[in-house]
């Protein structure tokens, strides 16, 4: 079921949550709607389901206008961050619940849920109450009751949010078994970059209400729009430099990097420009020299992250594999890859 959302707008008293926002979601993807608290992904989210109504614009499921439905009329199943369900229901009362409210036959509800109890695993947790439950097991409840009704869509909430690190990590594959298992088109909202680059097909990157850029997760990373984009994306966070352009290359103090044949023929000399420098594309002994001090060093076991001080002041980042081999104070002459960087315009558009 493809998910059209066309110049849609949404205010609450003066504050714009969505401004004019364009998206199609594919049929039996899994999109995240990703950026920062207050970015208006959840507002979108609740929008599509029908518990907000929005101002202007339209919303389609495929070729059917549901704008002005409310939300039982819209068939999507919603996942909270806090799974709600029914402390007094078994898993199995919990997930039946929605196909008991529509009147079904025993015998249907009965193979419906034993069916999506196999496929999420939990046909041993069905005679169990939430309170004896895990965080990970609820969710699987909370994900079954959703699916349950073979909905046009699945929306997710911050789904992980309420799980410990260890077991965000192993939810994190499990979710995407279930939705490529079950082909139901997903919204997955989120404020953690590292969830939605591993868990989506696309990112849909949001922020003030718009979207700044919908793309694969390799595409919002290797060609961010922007520098919003670019310095959202990514761990560590980009560093970003500014300089000029200087006889077809960009100048910042302790920096002289080049820049693409193809950029040289746009910038003129003296333009204000940013780089954008990610923390692999610095190691030792590659091509343009980086020199300065080691600032800091974070062992984080298979890798370790450097903080390298230039002369200017400026604090580059290094990603590294393996256990540390430089030491804070060392003076170090190393390189940085010219393919990897990344240059904007003064206003934050990409170059």
């Amino acid at each position: 079921m493809d998910i059209w959302l066309q110049d849609v707008s949404k205010s609450f008293d003066k504050v714009s949550a969505l401004q004019g926002l364009e998206l199609h979601v594919r049929s039996g993807e899994l999109l995240g709607l990703l950026g920062p608290s207050g970015c208006g992904k959840t507002t979108a989210l609740f929008s599509i389901c029908g518990l907000h109504r929005i101002d202007a614009g339209r919303i389609l499921f495929g070729e059917r206008d549901v704008t002005h439905l409310p939300p039982q009329a819209r068939n999507v199943g919603l996942v909270f961050q806090s799974y709600a369900l029914y402390p007094h229901l078994t898993s199995y009362e919990n997930i039946a619940f929605p196909l008991r409210v529509r009147r079904m036959k025993k015998d249907v509800v009965d193979e419906r849920v034993c069916r999506i109890a196999e496929i999420l695993q939990i046909e041993t947790l069905l005679e169990r109450r939430p309170e004896q439950l895990s965080g990970g097991q609820q969710q699987r409840v909370a994900v079954a009751r959703a699916l349950v009704r073979d909905p046009d869509v699945l929306l997710m909430d911050e789904p992980l949010a309420n799980l410990d690190a260890r077991l965000r990590l192993e939810m994190r594959s499990e979710l995407r078994r279930i939705q490529r298992d079950t082909g139901t088109t997903t919204l997955l909202v989120t404020h953690d970059q590292s969830e939605a680059m591993s868990m989506c097909d696309r990112i849909a990157l949001m922020n003030g209400g718009r979207l700044e850029q919908v793309g694969s997760p390799e595409e919002i990373y290797r060609q961010p729009a922007n520098q919003f984009v670019a310095g959202f994306v990514g761990t560590p966070t980009i560093v970003f430099c500014e300089g000029r352009a200087k006889s077809g290359r960009f100048v910042s103090g302790s920096l002289d990097l080049p820049v693409s044949a193809d950029l040289k023929t746009r910038i003129h000399d003296g333009a204000k420009i940013i780089a954008g420098i990610r923390a692999e594309i610095v190691q030792p002994h590659l091509s343009v020299p980086v020199q300065g001090t080691i600032a800091f060093v974070e062992p984080v076991g298979r890798e370790s992250h450097y903080g390298i001080l230039l002369g200017d002041g400026t604090t580059l980042r290094s990603v590294q594999t393996g256990a540390p081999r430089f030491h804070s104070g060392e003076t170090i002459s190393w390189g940085l890859d010219p393919k990897g960087l990344l240059f904007f315009a003064h206003d934050g558009t990409r170059l």
